[in-house]
């Protein structure tokens, strides 16, 4: 999953924050000196306020929030807050002079006017910084880029303005249009990231953790199932991993037997049953993924004749244990009048001994493979190899499995002709 177009247009809302903070600082300097007696002192007050709100607000907004999607919304929303305030404050500070120039005046104005928008622009800054980081690392350059650049912009609005009739609420709401316009583009951009709505654990075993994801703009769900941060199930399969290419491959056959969770992928109108090994896997995903109580076995066991079955590579040493071995695995396999046993992982390598007992039962070992692309967005996930073995009788090999390619094949079998794709 690659996130081209938000990349594309990260570097705008920084802009518009960075013309905002620019127009802001302009137009309450311009207000503050022009009544202030002290020219030198009162620039250089201003300058180090602005400087210290601006870091604290960096400073705070770049705190990690535990969010893996980092979120700047109360940040825009206090951003927004504080540049009308600024307005209305400079309006009357327009209709009463200054208030005089007093000494509580001009702190005032030096708080509101300067000292808050910058504050809270900063907080966003921080925040879009962390945000263009979950993106992809070295995309915070875009952010100070176009920081760089909406201030150069914005001062040179407010400059341009000085010595014509505009009066000074005019720039602080033009700069508060401004930060409304970056706060919608994030937005935008924020919904086409994927975000966590719930995470289910298991309180004996910390270590394993069901999430879901949602992509809003998209309106995609996505189910995982991880044990000590490694990936045991996803529905829906990445695209090219072999589960996803059984699932258009064996698409509308049935019944299906999965052992190992990892080995399941969401299925409609079709008799399946599902076993796992671990018992604590099993309890999550079937809270997870709503499996029903009539398709989990509390046993490995061939619930149906001429089933297909798929085995994950991280439960198969377990099911064969289970089973009594390897040799035990493929008769009872065959004595159930299996149509054909499907064992796939990453890089999956195939016991030997499972080899040996399958020739030696009269089937035939076959292996397909492809590349999976990674996830450069949450849930994060490095592209790899899949390998997926078929044991089973020739005939019902099929010509193809969607996505991957044939790979290693064994006991001098010749790759069929490339037919219909599917299984009958």
């Amino acid at each position: 999953m690659h996130v081209i177009v938000p990349r594309r247009v990260l570097w705008v809302p920084p802009l518009l924050v960075g013309a905002a903070a620019a127009m802001a600082v302009s137009t309450s300097t311009a207000l503050l000196l022009y009544d202030s007696p002290g020219l030198g002192r009162a620039v250089l007050v201003i300058a180090l306020i602005t400087a210290l709100s601006l870091g604290l607000g960096l400073w705070t907004g770049t705190q990690d929030g535990g969010e893996d999607v980092p979120s700047a919304a109360r940040w825009w929303v206090g951003l927004l807050v504080a540049l009308v305030l600024a307005a209305g404050f400079s309006g009357l500070w327009d209709a009463f002079q200054g208030f005089g120039a007093t000494r509580a005046a001009q702190g005032a104005g030096l708080a509101i006017m300067t000292a808050l928008p910058t504050y809270f622009a900063g907080g966003v800054l921080g925040r879009l910084g962390a945000f263009s980081e979950m993106i992809a690392p070295g995309l915070r350059t875009r952010v100070l880029v176009g920081v760089v650049v909406g201030m150069a912009i914005g001062s040179s609005v407010v400059l341009g303005a000085l010595g014509r009739p505009i009066l000074a609420v005019t720039a602080f709401l033009g700069a508060a249009i401004a930060a409304s316009l970056g706060a919608r583009i994030q937005g935008w951009i924020f919904d086409r990231l994927p975000r966590m709505r719930l995470e289910l654990l298991d309180s004996e075993r910390p270590e394993i953790r069901f999430r879901v994801w949602e992509t809003v703009a998209e309106q995609r769900t996505l189910r995982i199932l991880t044990d000590d941060g490694e990936t045991v199930a996803e529905d829906p399969p990445r695209v090219g991993s072999w589960q996803d290419g059984l699932r258009k491959t064996l698409s509308g056959v049935q019944p299906l037997l999965f052992l190992g969770a990892g080995a399941w992928w969401a299925v409609d109108d079709v008799t399946w049953w599902v076993h796992e090994p671990d018992p604590g896997v099993a309890a999550l995903a079937a809270r997870g993924f709503g499996w029903s109580g009539e398709t989990v076995l509390d046993v490995v066991g061939f619930p149906a004749p001429a089933c297909w079955v798929v085995v994950g590579r991280r439960s198969l040493d377990a099911v064969l244990v289970k089973c009594g071995g390897p040799e035990a695995f493929v008769n009872r396999a065959r004595a159930s009048d299996v149509r054909g046993v499907w064992i796939g992982g990453p890089r999956s390598p195939l016991p030997e001994e499972l080899a040996r007992a399958a020739e030696a039962a009269g089937w035939i070992v076959a292996a397909f493979a492809g590349a999976v692309p990674g996830r450069d967005v949450p849930p994060r996930a490095s592209a790899r190899r899949d390998r997926v073995w078929f044991l089973g009788r020739r005939e019902d090999l099929p010509d193809r499995v969607d996505s991957l390619f044939p790979d290693n094949w064994r006991t001098g079998a010749e790759p069929l002709s490339r037919g219909s794709g599917g299984v009958q």
